[in-house]
């Protein structure tokens, strides 16, 4: 399993940079690098082991967390995940995902469709046909 793709903050920082978050594969650490005190990194313990996907919102405040087949809403100071709900489980794992601007909502690509969930609730939205590998096409952008 290959690491979540590190996400940037740019409103949560302590000090004069965004901070970057890179979750580790194989165990709960997430390490947390503010760009602007790089010189201290630090580290959650995360009450998730083996994320796959991770994302920042700055409406809410907390990592958005995909993991075995669930979307969780961790906090950033305690590191403890709250399960949302189930991501549908299709013919490739929900990998590549893109948080809406407004941090409420999560696209989530896998081998055969993309859909999207309310990352308060975890209801799941349409799904849409998608044959291509995710990492093929690139990371997904919200437009609007």
């Amino acid at each position: 399993m290959r690491p979540a793709p590190p996400q940037a903050c740019e409103d949560c920082s302590s000090s004069s940079g965004p901070v970057i978050f890179v979750a580790a594969d194989d165990d709960s650490t997430i390490f947390v690098n503010d760009l602007g005190d790089v010189a201290n990194p630090s580290q959650i313990a995360s009450s998730l082991s083996g994320t796959w996907d991770l994302q920042y919102s700055n409406v809410t405040s907390t990592l958005i967390q995909v993991f075995s087949y669930a979307l969780y809403n961790t906090n950033i100071a305690t590191g403890k995940a709250k399960r949302v709900g189930s991501v549908p489980d299709g013919p490739g794992y929900p990998r590549i995902n893109a948080l809406s601007p407004d941090g409420t909502t999560l696209a989530i690509f896998d081998f055969s469709h993309v859909f999207t969930m309310d990352v308060s609730t975890g209801d799941v939205g349409p799904s849409f046909e998608f044959h291509l590998s995710p990492r093929a096409v690139g990371m997904p952008r919200w437009v609007g």
